[in-house]
Formats: structure tokens, sequence, C-alpha cells
């Protein structure tokens, strides 16, 4: 079987499992077995999103798997884990050994936790507002940079704007 990698794919922020074409040593193969390591340490396939019968599997030989399946039951990886993948080709006399498992890779991330409540600043007045935040830092950030922070308010009225 060829290489297996991982990595975060930057549209979704899952995790892309990706392989090589492995020699079918003279007959084609017919589908991919994917196999993510849980925490449990059993191998486990992942079949929503990362069929290796499936065509678009199949011919692009890579799938992504949102994060949400990765720290949820059955895997149950934990922040910062090194998602561990394998991958067998099969065709018809059967499947191949399974590939190398990746050392390298896509490591869980997580939600941000729950930022401090922001404070008002000194150079608040009648007509401006100046509001500071800490933060967030380590692995309070879910393993991943902060790319904004959303600001809410209640205008007096009991709605909140953004």
């Amino acid at each position: 079987m060829g290489i297996v990698t991982t990595s975060i794919d930057a549209t979704t922020g899952g995790v892309k499992i990706a392989w090589t074409n492995p020699s079918s040593n003279g007959n084609a193969i017919t589908s991919y077995k994917i196999e993510i390591q849980a925490a449990s340490t059993s191998w486990l396939t992942e079949t929503t999103h990362c069929d290796g019968n499936s065509n678009d599997v199949f011919f692009n030989r890579y799938c992504v798997i949102p994060m949400s399946v990765l720290t949820t039951a059955p895997f149950s990886l934990t922040l910062n884990t090194l998602v561990q993948v394998r991958a067998s080709a099969l065709n018809t006399y059967g499947q191949s050994t399974p590939s190398y498992v990746n050392t390298l890779g896509a490591r869980v991330r997580t939600i941000p936790v729950q930022m401090s409540n922001p404070t008002r600043g000194s150079d608040t007045s009648e007509t401006q507002i100046q509001v500071n935040w800490a933060t967030l830092s380590g692995t309070n950030t879910g393993n991943s940079d902060i790319l904004s922070y959303a600001l809410h308010w209640d205008n007096g009225s009991g709605t909140t704007n953004i």
C-alpha cells in the first residue's frame, strides 16, 4: 500500500486523509479501506465521510472527516492527539497489508474555550465605549489560530447587536 498522510483541510477545518496509489500487482484495485486509530487503540473505519468504496473517495484518493466526528464516540480523540491512519487496497484477490501508520500530520483541534468577559476601558465616555479583553492562547484556542472575535451587546431594548 502507498503512503498515507493527514493534514488540516483549509476549507472545512476537518482532517484530510490522503494516500498514494499503490501497485495493483496486475489486478485492478476495486476499493480502499481507511482505518483510524481510536483513543482505545482500536482501528476503526469511518464510512460516512471516508468510504473507500465511494467513487469520489476512490478516484481522488482522499477524504475529509469533520473534527467533531473524531472527538466523539467511537473515536473519542482528545485535543492535540495525532490522528493516526492506515489504509489498505482491495481487489479480486483480497486486501493488501495495511500501509505504515503516519507519524506526522494533523492533530485534533477543538472549539476554543469561552473567553473571559470583556471589561470597559478607561477611554470610555458618553460618546464611545472602549472594550478590553484578554486574547486566548495555548490550548484554550482549541489548537488552532483564533481568526476573529465577535462582540455582542444589548442596545438597551433587550435585543442583541452584532
